[in-house]
C-alpha cells in the first residue's frame, strides 16, 4: 500500500482517453492520487515548467507535436520524476525511442488496464528513485573528488589518464589538459615502478613510495596507491597520489637538528 499522495500529469488530447485513463487510477484502491489533466501541447509545457508532479503520462499523439517531444521538454527543465509514454499498439520504434530520450517506460494504450498501469506506475516510481539515488551520490563523490589535496586519477589499464582532480594539476605543474593526454607511469620516477604496475590487476598497490616527476622538472617524494575497478564490463583503475615532500622534509630537518 502507497499512502503518499502521488501528483500527476497526465497530458492527453483525447477527452475520452482521459476519462478512460483516470478510471483505471480510480482502481488502484491502494493508492492515492491527484490528476492534473492537460489535453494540449502548450498547456502541458506551462504546468512541466511551473509546477512540480511525481509522475507524468504522455499521450504520443498531441496534435502537431508528439510525446517524444514533451519528454525532451520536460528533461530541458530538468525534471527528473518518472515519465510513462502511452503509445497506440504496434508502436515499438517508438516506445523505443521514448525510452531513449529519459521515459521510465511506455504503455499500449488499446491493452491498458488497471493492472498493467499499476505495475507500469510502481515499476516506474522504483526506478526513478534509485536513479536519484545513484546521482546523489554521484555528486556525493565527485566533489570529494574535485576537493581533495591528493593527486586523484582514473586510468585504463596501460595507464592512460582518462579522468583527474585539480589537485593533479597543482602538485605536477601540468594543465589538466595535458596530463589527460599522458601516461601516469610516465610520471614516476621508478625502475621497478612499470613492472609494479603490470601486476596491478593481481596485487592492488598500497601506499608506495615514489618520485612523482613535474613538469619544472623537480621529484616531488610520494605515496602511490591504486586499484582495479570493475565497471559493466570494463575494468580501469583508480588510484591516488599523496605528497610526502613536506613531511620528508621535515623528517631530514629533525635527523639533522638531532645530530647537531
Amino acid at each position: 500500500m502507497n499512502n503518499k499522495l502521488i501528483k500527476v500529469l497526465l497530458v492527453d488530447d483525447d477527452e475520452d482517453d482521459y476519462f478512460l485513463t483516470r478510471e483505471y487510477f480510480q482502481d488502484l484502491i491502494n493508492w492515492k492520487f491527484d490528476i492534473t489533466w492537460c489535453s494540449t501541447f502548450r498547456d502541458a509545457e506551462k504546468r512541466i515548467r511551473n509546477e512540480k508532479f511525481d509522475l507524468y503520462l504522455f499521450d504520443y499523439l498531441l496534435g502537431e507535436s508528439t510525446g517524444i517531444d514533451l519528454i525532451e521538454l520536460a528533461c530541458q527543465f530538468e525534471c527528473e520524476e518518472p515519465i510513462i509514454l502511452l503509445t497506440g499498439k504496434g508502436d515499438t520504434k517508438i516506445a523505443v525511442e521514448a525510452l531513449r530520450v529519459g521515459a521510465a517506460d511506455y504503455l499500449i494504450k488499446s491493452e491498458l488496464d488497471a493492472e498493467k498501469l499499476e505495475r507500469s506506475i510502481r515499476y516506474a516510481l522504483e526506478r526513478t528513485s534509485v536513479m536519484k539515488a545513484l546521482k546523489h551520490s554521484e555528486r556525493r563523490y565527485r566533489r570529494i573528488f574535485e576537493e581533495s589535496n591528493d593527486f586523484l586519477f582514473i586510468s585504463d589499464l596501460s595507464g592512460n589518464i582518462i579522468d583527474l582532480n585539480a589537485s593533479a594539476g597543482v602538485m605536477t605543474g601540468y594543465p589538466e589538459d595535458d596530463l589527460k593526454l599522458r601516461n601516469i607511469v610516465d610520471l614516476i620516477e621508478d625502475p621497478q615502478f612499470e613492472m609494479l604496475w603490470n601486476q596491478i590487476s593481481e596485487h592492488t598497490i598500497q601506499d608506495y613510495e615514489i618520485r612523482l616527476l613535474t613538469k619544472d622538472g623537480d621529484k616531488k617524494y610520494c605515496l602511490f596507491s591504486a586499484s582495479v575497478e570493475i565497471d559493466g564490463d570494463h575494468p580501469y583503475i583508480q588510484g591516488r597520489i599523496h605528497d610526502m615532500t613536506a613531511r620528508k622534509q621535515s623528517e631530514r630537518e629533525r635527523l639533522f637538528s638531532e645530530k647537531m
